[in-house]
């Protein structure tokens, strides 16, 4: 943590990714130690490791645990993947929380759809400082056409009916190939408000014509790195072990109150109650691109919506939705 005097955020930030992204003085060559490998060093914590439970978008509050696991915040089975390095001057950096997604399927009353992309395996960045989330674009045309989602030229932002935040449609994210992690991600967690207001409405040239307007959480940002932010991580509960290079991935327990903590046991060791991922390296659907039958569509975007009376009104001009600190 560093004090600012001159800054163009409007919060502050304390960095626990690898150190190597850190600020540094680099006119006196110093790099300092981030929060997770001081804690270590002060003998605060065992390793270098933390467990994040965001809970619900509605949630005034969720948790961040130094150095242990809470398994009362998680249903299932912890699964751990390794972390992606990135080669630099012929040898393997570790920089960012990359790992493979290999799997996302789009499930609802209606019937369910395996979508797929010509780049699967996709390494996508777990980075809590990011609002959204940003995918392939083939994979993302094919999530807003199984949610309703259509793109605006004005705001340059994808647009969705606020209602859909009621649907029983949801897209299962799975990493590290079959048998791996896998994460349900339901709508209420992927539709968000555009304003702290009333919310704007469709203009008359969109299909939903005088509807409440809400941002969809999840759109291509022009290629990599592809980044799985606040929309994902809300609904996954994920231990970030520095010390290993691995993620421990399991499906959260929205609002939970109960606590049980395990603590890491010693320098260096694994993510406690995890389990390794069997099958790294390979992907669960076709490395090809083919479009699915869209059978979840339907229940996807049903929902019951009984119009209000029309009001003419602007879309509000939203600013940059998507910020991240790397």
């Amino acid at each position: 943590m560093g004090l600012g005097l001159n800054a163009t955020l409007s919060h502050g930030v304390i960095g626990v990714g690898y150190a190597i992204n850190e600020a540094s003085m680099e006119t006196a060559g110093i790099q300092y130690e981030n929060l997770p490998i001081a804690l270590v060093r002060n003998n605060i914590t065992a390793t270098s490791a933390y467990s994040l439970w965001l809970n619900d978008l509605s949630s005034p509050m969720g948790s961040i645990l130094f150095g242990g696991v809470d398994t009362e915040k998680y249903v299932g089975d912890m699964i751990k993947v390794k972390v992606i390095p990135v080669r630099t001057s012929g040898r393997e950096v570790y920089n960012h929380f990359r790992v493979p997604l290999t799997s996302i399927s789009a499930e609802s009353p209606s019937g369910s759809d395996s979508l797929t992309t010509a780049s699967f395996p996709v390494e996508v960045i777990l980075d809590s400082g990011t609002t959204l989330s940003s995918l392939p674009q083939d994979l993302v045309d094919q999530m807003w056409e199984e949610a309703g989602a259509e793109f605006s030229s004005i705001l340059r932002q994808p647009l969705i009916p606020c209602y859909r935040r009621n649907s029983p449609g949801k897209f299962t994210f799975g990493f590290g190939g079959p048998g791996g992690p896998k994460v349900v991600v339901p709508m209420d967690e992927l539709v968000l408000d555009l304003s702290t207001g009333e919310p704007p409405h469709f203009p008359d040239s969109s299909k939903y014509k005088g509807q409440e307007a809400c941002l969809f959480g999840i759109r291509d940002f022009g290629g990599p790195p592809y980044i799985l932010g606040g929309t994902f991580l809300r609904s996954a509960y994920v231990v970030y072990d520095l010390a290993n290079n691995e993620i421990g991935i399991a499906q959260t327990d929205f609002n939970e109150t109960e606590s049980s903590i395990i603590a890491f046991a010693s320098n260096g060791s694994t993510i406690p109650s995890a389990t390794e991922a069997p099958n790294q390296g390979q992907t669960d659907t076709p490395a090809q691109l083919i479009l699915p039958a869209y059978n979840a569509r339907d229940g996807f975007q049903n929902s019951a919506w009984t119009p209000a009376a029309f009001r003419a009104s602007a879309l509000l001009v939203l600013g940059a939705a998507f910020w991240t600190v790397f």
